[in-house]
């Protein structure tokens, strides 16, 4: 659920802080009042398109933070812990745009690629326009479709978790043969240093 959205120097918002609560929320006011560029903003930090058009003029950068909470074992937080940018029950996303048109993304206060935050961005906002269902136009949202109109939600969690601890048992090979290349290491240099000592000849007098 969206908690709070912080929207700063984009379009003609200087700085503009929303808490939202539990249940539906309906945001009304006059033509020009700001309602669509809040929209705006959640397209953005969710990895919508960008351009230095949209940073308020004078200013140098535009910021938007988007603090959502999270149910425990859902399937975003399987893909966060999967790229290592869990943050307990709370997901935090970032995206400043500089006046240049360059823009940079972050997940729970991690620089990401803005491919990333458009996926994380997909589990938590789905955009409604007038003439189109945004999220029916993700290719990668097609299989999740696909899975929930065949009911193989279940099989789909255990090949997530079989993966889950593939990528563990994985991760700790490569720790092992790193630390056994380590070891290698530092013994050949060992010995290369007796080696040479024996070689020197020296008395014990010398050694002290």
């Amino acid at each position: 659920m969206l908690e709070h959205l912080h929207v700063k120097n984009l379009v003609v918002v200087e700085d503009l802080s929303v808490e939202f609560k539990s249940g539906m929320t309906v945001v009304t006011g006059e033509t020009g009042a700001g309602k669509s560029i809040l929209i705006q903003a959640l397209s953005l930090v969710a990895g919508g398109r960008s351009d230095s058009s949209l940073v308020r003029k004078g200013a140098s950068k535009a910021e938007i933070v988007a603090t959502f909470s999270l149910n425990s074992g859902t399937e975003l937080q399987t893909f966060l812990e999967g790229l290592d940018l869990e943050n307990e029950n709370e997901c935090i996303l970032r995206r400043v745009i500089a006046s240049d048109g360059k823009s940079r993304s972050y997940v729970n206060g991690s620089n990401v690629p803005l491919s990333t935050l458009k996926d994380i961005g997909s589990f938590l906002i789905d955009m409604h326009g007038q003439n189109e269902h945004q999220l029916l136009l993700r290719a990668n949202h097609h299989r999740l479709l696909l899975d929930d109109y065949a009911g193989t939600q279940k099989q789909c969690e255990e090949v997530n978790n079989i993966v889950n601890n593939y990528q563990v048992v994985k991760n700790e090979v490569e720790d092992l043969q790193n630390n056994n290349s380590l070891l290698a290491a530092q013994k050949e240099l060992i010995t290369h240093q007796l080696n040479e000592l024996i070689q020197a000849e020296m008395t014990q007098d010398e050694l002290r």
